[in-house]
């Protein structure tokens, strides 16, 4: 996990230097498209707790670290 994280401090830190944006969270609908399921699938695995949100203000935000703890557990 530790070298998980590590690597994705470097990959941040290396596109800042290209000057390239840097996500560090999308939206559900985004999640969706990005890992190829349903919007209603994703909706239901945050209601159920198993892919956690940050809420700013009225908008929910699924964290990359979220995203990316999914996949490492789906393999």
């Amino acid at each position: 996990m530790l070298a998980t994280l590590k690597e994705g401090v470097s990959s941040v830190s290396k596109k800042k230097e290209r000057g390239q944006k840097v996500r560090l969270a999308y939206s559900p609908q985004e999640a969706a498209d990005i890992l190829g399921l349903s919007n209603s699938t994703v909706e239901r695995m945050i209601r159920s707790g198993t892919v956690r949100t940050v809420k700013i203000r009225a908008r929910r935000i699924i964290p990359v670290t979220e995203i990316e703890k999914l996949l490492a557990a789906a393999v």
